[in-house]
């Protein structure tokens, strides 16, 4: 889970800047599909 918390925040950080909503829509999507495995 750490790797991918890691991951996460980083990429979350990234798409915050950019401003992209539908970056952010599709980091939610996979960060749902982290947490259910």
């Amino acid at each position: 889970m750490g790797i991918q918390k890691i991951t996460f925040f980083t990429i979350f950080k990234v798409c915050a800047r950019s401003q992209d909503f539908n970056l952010v829509n599709s980091l939610m999507i996979l960060l749902e599909q982290l947490l259910c495995t």
